[in-house]
């Protein structure tokens, strides 16, 4: 993922604050695809080594509660959050 400063700064976060270790991405993808603000790039990839021994490694029990604070934060604030993007990406053309 690839996010404006701009967007960073309005929302106050580049992580979901309350997530620890999963479930980062798919708040940047939903946010996306919601604003009609994203930009695939299919010549580039970027690989996830995520060695299980780790220092803070996932585990069950984390991913299990970045499930939970993704969706506290899909019912609850996402579209409040897409909002601002919007006026962010609508701003910017003026």
């Amino acid at each position: 993922m690839f996010v404006s400063s701009s967007i960073v700064r309005a929302l106050g976060w580049l992580a979901l604050p309350t997530l620890r270790r999963g479930y980062f991405d798919a708040v940047w993808v939903w946010l996306g695809n919601e604003t009609r603000t994203a930009h695939e790039f299919p010549d580039i990839m970027i690989r996830h080594i995520n060695p299980p021994d780790a220092p803070g490694a996932a585990t069950a029990d984390v991913i299990e509660r970045d499930r939970v604070a993704f969706g506290e934060w899909f019912t609850t604030r996402k579209d409040a959050d897409a909002d601002i993007v919007r006026r962010l990406y609508i701003a910017s053309y003026f």
